[in-house]
């Protein structure tokens, strides 16, 4: 179950090791979280913040091409790894 991912154009960017495309092709992005076990079991649930930017607010969820810390904005310290099958960059939430 997937619901609520916006990820970045960096998920997939590098050619399949640690982050990027996997041997099947799908595109392997990141969340770190301190709600993994409500995101497995309810799925990603949609916030509105800034995010990492002044005065530019952003709705969804957020995945990079690599587990990200609380230097890049990341709250926890449990890491989800999401595959999307294809090249899906936005899927809608509920």
């Amino acid at each position: 179950m997937l619901a609520g991912v916006a990820a970045s154009d960096d998920c997939g960017a590098d050619g399949g090791h640690a982050t990027g495309y996997g041997k099947d092709g799908n595109m392997i992005c990141y969340h770190t979280t301190d709600a993994a076990d409500a995101i497995l079991h309810h799925g990603f649930r949609d916030a509105t913040r800034a995010y990492m930017f002044v005065n530019f607010e952003l709705t969804g969820v957020w995945l990079g091409d690599s587990p990200m810390d609380i230097n890049e904005g990341a709250k926890g310290d449990q890491v989800l790894r999401v595959e999307f099958s294809g090249r899906r960059r936005l899927v809608p939430s509920s």
